[in-house]
């Protein structure tokens, strides 16, 4: 069989000259292809990441996409209506006493934000709507909102009452005038019409009926007076006529007749003033229940929001609630449980500050409305302003009214003294006079108070008649026929930028959490020197050999991943003629020709990059020995027929007796294989046995590479590299981690070990498309594609031209 032979360079009929020689160490790669740092750069390396991952934010967009429509097109319809009520001044709702005095009703004067906080807390105003529409509707009919979901049976009053609070929303009309917009929101179009409209007229109602309630309590109450009176009266009348018949009685003297117009005039005066006290007093009581009814539902709103005197304590309770539900998802089967193991006793714990902490929130609420009600009225929210300021003005009146109440007790009692001195002087009177006066004193008394409870009783029905509240309907809600909601455009356009955004992000924090070697500039970034990029044989292997490991040439077994001589026109081998010539001017001044490849770990391509090397070696007629130093797993004899029988082993106890023994079928390419495994491969390795053999190969060979095992899984090329020339550090890109690269290379400097600079294997430049290199003339991907297109017509394998390498 004829030896094989490897065409030399210049004769592939593309190469017609030896590689051009590139700058010295330092200047390889490093200057030629580093990209600018500038701001065009970093745009470019953000569009090629997100263009490389484009199918990842192609998948998220889709899934966003596809979730939004099926959100949106899944919801049922939802109408939306509104109707406007108009605010007007309150009325006075006053009583005019026979003093001149005004008596302000229940309703005063409210402010449109009043008004507001009334149509958004009241529940009385939902438990009238629903009142309402228990009365409209018989069993069986009626909206949804009237029935449960799942069994469809009919809420009872109260109820429904409970699911009308919050369903009909109130905000500000407009802001030039007084006026409030009340709207709803419901999936049948005539629901919602018919809550807005019930509520407008249920509201209109509810204010009249609160203005008139203070004055409708006065009306019946004089009312029930008038009637007591007049049968007082009458009786009084009769009483004094019965008298003067069987007396035969005359009329009293002047002074007698004085001193009784005085009582008489007195007692008027006194019941007068019982009857405006007893009125004072039912408004006093009213007006004082309505802001006890309040003051409790203020106090719990306020709680629920954050004021700076709340924070401290909201703030400690959120993080202890998110501490909580955080250790209770961790561990689904514990609960809080005093009585428990440690960690359910740490939960109870937890759980019980909390409790303590709603319990203080509540009573720092509670204290801080006191304070408001005292400073006037202030809230910490909108909402709670208003509630605030309502009840600081209810206040305001009440005390107005205590003190009324508070002078009309003063003047019953000067009168109970003057009316005590007036009787002393009847007594003194005969007693047939005594009687006479008593008697005529009784129907003076009874005539006028009954014409004065009279007089306030018609005053009070024309004040309740003219009260017409303070809220007035300008607008009814309508039944809208286009949907509010959902809006399919607005949703899928906020989908598609939500995809997007979340698709792009994804891909970016992915990028910034990959701490793998994929780019050049990464294995730069360790501060050695990037002395050739290697790009990946997968895409050749699967085009040109249907993804198989081996070829089988004229019964010999050719494996795909020795580019120098299944492809030797591929982009993949071109790479190997370049690293070949960086490396020669490495070191200008100091010949490397003993070289040991390594690798951090394993499966980052060492064997095959030093294996490749060899090849290029070889190919431009240097006289080659690749030494398998990698005893901890020897491949070098499974990618070559050398010579099994003289393995490095027995070679280092025994000697080489004739390199020749060791050519392979390659034209100047020799191969040591590793042998059979030691207990000791580091000590053997950097024996001095094994520096005289490397001396001595030197001597009869152009080029030694070793391959050696990986740095940081054992001390084997640690123990070897002091021997050579020259260390090469091999990283596989997307594969190689960068923080195990940097932990190799300074285990290297830490034995001084000749470093030349790193190695990237298995680059793919779809995949780092990220960067300016595929976007610079002159970079890598760039370059590649056009040895491709260069190569284009000869990229199928051609079996007469390996037969032609082969030598076969």
């Amino acid at each position: 069989m004829a030896s094989p032979s490897l065409p030399p360079n210049g004769q592939n009929g593309r190469h017609d000259a030896a590689p051009t020689p590139w700058p010295a160490q330092g200047q390889l790669y490093d200057e030629v292809y580093h990209p600018e740092g500038n701001g065009v750069s970093q745009l470019r390396e953000m569009a090629g990441l997100l263009w490389a991952h484009k199918w990842i934010i192609l998948g998220v967009f889709v899934v966003v996409m596809a979730a939004a429509g099926v959100y949106t097109y899944t919801l049922p319809n939802q109408y939306q209506t509104s109707s406007l009520l108009l605010i007007k001044p309150d009325s006075p709702s006053t009583l005019v006493s026979t003093r001149g005095r005004m008596v302000p009703g229940l309703a005063g004067n409210r402010s449109l934000s009043n008004q507001l906080f009334v149509l958004r807390q009241s529940r009385e105003l939902a438990q009238r709507v629903a009142d309402r529409m228990d009365e409209m509707y018989p069993e069986g009919e009626g909206p949804p909102i009237m029935y449960t979901a799942e069994t469809q049976e009919r809420l009872s009053a109260q109820q429904l009452a409970g699911r009308l609070m919050g369903r009909v929303q109130a905000s500000p009309g407009g802001e030039e005038i007084d006026a409030i917009r009340l709207s709803a929101t419901s999936t049948d179009p005539q629901e919602a019409a018919l809550l807005v409209n019930l509520f407008s007229e249920e509201y209109v109602e509810f204010s009249r009926d609160r203005s008139r309630q203070s004055v409708q309590a006065t009306y019946d109450f004089l009312k029930e007076q008038s009637e007591s009176l007049r049968v007082d009266m009458e009786e009084a009348e009769q009483n004094l006529v019965d008298f003067m018949q069987r007396e035969e009685a005359v009329a009293l003297d002047e002074e007698t007749s004085s001193t009784v117009s005085r009582i008489t005039s007195l007692e008027s005066e006194r019941a007068q003033l019982r009857i405006e006290l007893e009125m004072t007093r039912a408004r006093f009581n009213a007006q004082q229940d309505n802001i006890e009814s309040i003051e409790p539902q203020l106090a719990e709103r306020l709680a629920s929001n954050i004021d700076s005197e709340l924070a401290r304590v909201q703030e400690e309770r959120a993080e202890l609630k998110q501490q909580l539900d955080q250790a209770l998802e961790r561990n689904s089967n514990l609960s809080p449980n005093p009585n428990g193991n440690a960690l359910e006793r740490e939960l109870a714990r937890t759980q019980e500050r909390i409790d303590r902490l709603d319990t203080q929130a509540q009573d720092i609420a509670a204290r801080y409305v006191d304070q408001a009600l005292a400073a006037g009225g202030a809230g910490p929210g909108e909402d709670s302003e208003r509630g605030v300021g309502y009840v600081a003005e209810q206040r305001e009146q009440l005390v107005q009214q205590r003190i009324q109440i508070s002078g009309m007790e003063a003047r019953l009692s000067n009168i109970d003294e003057q009316l005590a001195e007036n009787r002393t002087r009847l007594q003194e009177l005969p007693a047939q006079s005594l009687e006479l006066a008593q008697l005529q004193r009784e129907r003076r008394s009874a005539e006028q108070v009954y014409s004065f409870v009279r007089q306030q009783m018609q005053e009070t029905r024309m004040t309740l008649e003219s009260e017409i509240g303070n809220a007035e309907v300008v607008r009814f809600a309508g039944v809208p026929s286009v949907p509010f909601a959902p809006t399919p455009r607005q949703n899928m356009t906020l989908a598609a930028l939500l995809g997007l955004v979340l698709g792009g992000g994804f891909v970016i924090i992915r990028d910034l959490l990959d701490t793998r070697v994929r780019q050049p500039d990464d294995v730069r970034a360790t501060g050695e020197h990037l002395i050739g990029v290697v790009p990946s044989m997968d895409a050749i292997i699967q085009r040109d050999f249907d993804g198989e490991r081996h070829i089988e040439i004229d019964g010999q077994k050719v494996p795909t991943t020795l580019p120098m001589l299944v492809s030797p026109m591929s982009a993949v081998a071109e790479s190997y003629r370049r690293l070949r010539t960086n490396l020669r001017f490495a070191r200008p001044d100091d010949e490397v020709r003993t070289l040991a490849v390594t690798s951090a770990s394993k499966g980052e391509g060492k064997t095959t990059t030093v294996a490749n090397l060899a090849l290029a070696l070889a190919s431009a007629g240097q006289r080659t020995l690749l030494i398998d130093a990698d005893l901890r797993r020897p491949r070098l004899h499974t990618l070559f027929d050398g010579n099994t029988s003289l393995p490095l082993v027995d070679i280092l106890y025994d000697g080489l007796p004739d390199p020749e023994a060791l050519r392979t079928s390659v034209d100047h390419l020799y191969v040591m294989s590793g042998g059979e495994k030691v207990p000791n491969p580091a000590e053997l390795l950097g024996s001095q046995r094994m520096q005289t053999l490397l001396d001595d190969m030197e001597g009869e060979f152009d080029y030694v590479l070793v391959d050696t095992a990986p740095v940081l899984l054992f001390s084997d090329a640690l123990a070897l590299s002091p021997f050579c020339k020259g260390v090469v550090m091999v990283a596989s890109s997307g594969t190689t981690d960068h923080r195990a690269l940097e932990h190799a290379i300074h285990q290297m400097h830490e034995v001084d070990a000749p470093l030349l600079g790193c190695v990237l294997n298995n680059y793919k430049a779809d995949d780092n498309s990220r960067y300016a290199y595929s976007y610079d003339n002159y970079g890598y991907a760039q370059s590649m594609k056009r040895l491709d297109d260069y190569y284009s017509d000869d990229n199928a394998p051609s079996k007469s031209r390996l037969q032609q390498w082969l030598g076969r």
